[in-house]
């Protein structure tokens, strides 16, 4: 009965059976449910190839996925074949590219697909993958094989005790396939992905090295010391992101062995196209002392420990990253000052050129900078559609991540356009380019700077403001954001939770009152001096200081009280 039900459903898809079809005896096999997908998977497939892999490459597709990428996976020696969308059960998806995520579950039916043959074993991998050795020694693996995960909620420099399911070893099966389709809606997952429900039925797998079989892209800054390409058979490029949503030129400077240049050089390998990587420049020696490379180097990266901006979120760093949204702002961040410094060696580039009589580069220069800029922008653009549901949560007044992003990008594109017009301008009056176009230049990059590190101050006010909301969905108890609310430790000496919780207090209305549990005075004493109208209750007495607000500060409340008339507790 379980066979007719299937079969009946494979048919209403446009499938028949598959009975008597050859026996083979192992298949790479991926899932693609989208189009922007699609550059990533095909490098993925193409560097299996490359690397020695043998066995047949299977690409299992949804209707979403539309002809060109269907074509494209077909040309790198994939057999490319439509399967129905698996729906998601989860009441809370946070990253829209999870919505069709549960599909990855037809892989277990791959037996039951009309043209291919039958396999033994399979070996999965997701799109988001770089292959560096054959995966053929795999299918001798039993099913389940995987590697311990190495995520942003565990601890970077061990592995976590679950699997990451980027690289999985498997038997098709039909009967498996039924048991998680039933077991599905009984699994929370709190990011919507898949993953949960394949550790809850796969408990007993067989461990490959994490170091070698499905490595972390993460582990080149975390691990280091164990980052050894020789003896790595796949980098898995987790999170948001995915390296067919970058350009080289980001990764200019890094070294060789960096994850993202390895896949960008198997990119164009794959494309046929010979990438020329600029070999690192000094800057001339004859170009004014203050942009030596050790000044330059401070101006861009040099800050202080002690500066808020420092490596991105500043104090409580580590409570920002363990947010979704934290993504979409950390490499948002993170590809504007690549482009600032680019913008910057452009300059330097051609100061050089007209000090040796090739002033006439000066054309090139701009055109450079303004292709940087757009292959920049449409980063932010992916990266936007591709992040997480708190990222365009706002509240107290303060604007969504996404939308700070944004308009600090549009402002940027301003001064670009802006910066490139005065350029184009004196060029075409014949202008002695050996200044201008270095000063011009220069001072866009210290403006793209300037607007970096604002986006970095204004996204993470809007991400304190979340952190500190209780967001609650419809039919769901609690939420992904329950834990990081319940656990927020700020430092004092950070001035964005008073910010915030002043915009709390007011967006409550009044009259203005506010719960105080333990000995803070310096933020009520803020409060205090910023709305005139709020009243303080302390089920104490209360802390020294406060005295000069008089009545407004009411001492010896009831617990009980406290919580029945007032906003909340701090």
């Amino acid at each position: 009965a379980v066979m007719r039900l299937r079969s009946w459903a494979w048919a209403a898809a446009g499938f028949v059976g598959t009975r008597g079809q050859p026996l083979e005896e192992c298949a790479v096999v991926t899932v693609v449910t989208t189009d922007d997908f699609t550059e990533c998977t095909a490098t993925m497939l193409h560097s299996a190839r490359a690397a020695g892999t043998t066995v047949r490459m299977v690409a299992m597709v949804t209707a979403a996925v539309g002809d060109a990428s269907r074509q494209l996976l077909g040309s790198v020696g994939a057999n490319v074949v439509e399967v129905p969308t698996v729906a998601n059960p989860n009441n809370i998806i946070v990253f829209p590219s999870f919505t069709d995520n549960y599909t990855i579950l037809r892989i277990w039916q791959l037996n039951e697909i009309p043209g291919l043959p039958q396999f033994s074993k399979a070996v999965y991998l997701d799109g988001d993958m770089l292959v560096l050795q054959s995966l053929d020694p795999l299918c001798a693996l039993p099913e389940l094989s995987a590697a311990q995960d190495l995520g942003a909620d565990r601890s970077w420099t061990t592995a976590a005790p679950e699997f990451n399911a980027g690289l999985m070893v498997f038997k098709p099966s039909g009967d498996t396939f039924d048991f998680m389709m039933q077991n599905a809606g009984a699994v929370p997952s709190t990011s919507g992905g898949v993953q949960p429900l394949l550790r809850a039925v796969f408990t007993d797998w067989t461990r490959l090295d994490h170091l070698r079989d499905n490595v972390n892209a993460h582990a080149y800054e975390h691990q280091r010391s164990s980052w050894d390409v020789s003896r790595m058979r796949s980098i898995h490029f987790t999170g948001p992101l995915k390296p067919c949503f970058t350009h080289p030129r980001q990764y200019h400077d890094a070294p060789d062995d960096h994850p993202y240049k390895l896949w960008h050089r198997a990119h164009h390998r794959r494309q046929q196209v010979e990438y020329a990587w600029p070999a690192p420049r000094e800057i001339h020696g004859r170009i004014p002392t203050a942009l030596a490379a050790g000044k330059f180097e401070d101006w861009f990266v040099g800050l202080g420990a002690d500066d808020i901006l420092r490596l991105g979120f500043g104090f409580g760093e580590s409570r920002y990253k363990e947010m979704p949204c934290a993504h979409v702002v950390k490499h948002a961040s993170a590809a504007l000052r690549v482009f600032a410094k680019d913008v910057m060696q452009i300059a330097g580039r051609s100061m050089e050129h007209c000090l040796e009589g090739s002033c006439a580069e000066a054309s090139e220069a701009l055109w450079e900078v303004q292709q940087g800029w757009a292959d920049t922008a449409e980063f932010r653009r992916i990266l936007a559609r591709r992040t997480s549901v708190d990222a365009e949560v706002s509240v107290y007044g303060f604007p969504s991540p996404v939308d700070t992003t944004a308009q600090v990008y549009d402002e940027v594109g301003r001064l670009v356009n802006s910066a490139l017009g005065r350029a184009a301008s004196r060029l075409l009056s014949q202008d002695d380019t050996r200044m201008f176009l270095f000063s011009i230049l220069a001072g866009l990059a210290e403006q793209v700077v300037d607007q970096e590190r604002l986006l970095r101050w204004q996204a993470t006010h809007s991400m304190t403001a979340i952190a500190t909301t209780s967001w609650k969905v419809e039919d769901q108890v609690d939420n992904v954001f329950t834990s990081i609310q319940s656990t927020w430790q700020f430092d004092p000496t950070c001035c964005r939770r008073w910010d915030v919780l002043l915009a709390r207090v007011t967006a409550a209305g009044e009259p203005h009152t506010l719960g105080v549990v333990g000995d803070d005075p310096t933020t009520v004493a803020f409060l205090l001096s910023q709305l005139p109208t709020l009243v303080v209750y302390l089920p104490g007495a209360p802390p020294p200081g406060l005295e000069r607000y008089g009545a407004r500060v009411v001492a010896g409340v009831s617990y009980a009280e406290l919580e029945g008339r007032t906003l909340g507790a701090v």
